[in-house]
């Protein structure tokens, strides 16, 4: 069973083809069939257990208020949004990394998946999704008498 990632927009810096990772992420990207509806991409890990399926995503500095998790159709949805720090009379900025503004990420759920027990964590900037497999798509041992 696997988890089938529908868009993936590498880090921004990447982009360029002098950059040493900029053809593995066109690589990984279309592998995973990317498609890119998003300003900015958190970093994700996406984990598989006996029992579920883990998607952690990279998203430091955000409450949970700004996050939203939904399922339709098979598909996981996350969305967010992150502040622009912003400058001001007193306040200039002289170099900008980190990256702001609204992302989406969107993940195929494969069958098994126990929709209804989907459960999300944020902790520490990483937010965890726990997707339970079926007892059915988890499988169990048969005793041979």
């Amino acid at each position: 069973m696997t988890l089938v990632k529908v868009n993936h927009k590498p880090i921004a810096h990447r982009h360029h083809h002098g950059h040493p990772l900029a053809s593995f992420d066109r690589l990984f990207g279309d592998f995973w069939g990317s498609e890119n509806h998003c300003e900015w991409s958190p970093r994700t890990d996406i984990v598989e257990t006996d029992s579920d399926f883990q998607i952690v995503v990279e998203l430091p500095g955000m409450e949970k208020k700004d996050i939203s998790i939904k399922v339709e159709e098979r598909m996981l949805m996350i969305n967010g949004e992150i502040e622009k720090n912003e400058e001001s009379e007193d306040r200039r900025i002289r170099r900008r990394e980190r990256f702001s503004g609204s992302f989406n990420r969107r993940f195929r759920l494969p069958v098994g998946i126990e929709a209804e027990k989907i459960g999300a964590e944020l902790v520490n900037g990483l937010l965890t999704v726990t997707l339970p497999k079926s007892e059915a798509a988890v499988g169990r041992e048969i005793e041979v008498k």
